[in-house]
């Protein structure tokens, strides 16, 4: 809230708490600070209980591009699970179905 993005990070870093991950994030995409809040949504996506929340409180301000990156870049973390594939292609077939069937293809096997 004080616009201090770096400070915050290093924070919720010391603190590896996925609600203070989720605080930060938020508050980064609230002020449309969307590397530092990809960095903080790393933290919360390899938590399949915190996916949900993540997916809509961006979906609530309509960053869907950003949504699908920060997914995208879910996918080659090493605690990964499969709920993040499932995600991706839901946003996939909501905002740019055009991508769906490739996503389906190459990953029909974690779906």
């Amino acid at each position: 809230m004080l616009k201090k993005y770096q400070l915050a990070f290093d924070a919720a870093k010391k603190a590896d708490v996925p609600r203070v991950w989720k605080a930060v994030c938020f508050a980064c995409v609230r002020a449309k600070e969307f590397n530092m809040a990809a960095l903080c949504g790393q933290h919360i996506i390899i938590h399949p209980d915190h996916l949900e929340d993540l997916n809509a409180f961006y979906e609530k301000f309509g960053y869907t591009d950003e949504l699908i990156h920060l997914l995208e870049q879910g996918m080659n973390l090493e605690r990964t699970h499969n709920g993040i594939y499932t995600d991706l292609g839901i946003m996939y077939a909501k905002y740019q179905p055009k991508r769906l069937m490739d996503f389906i293809r190459a990953y029909n096997q974690k779906l």
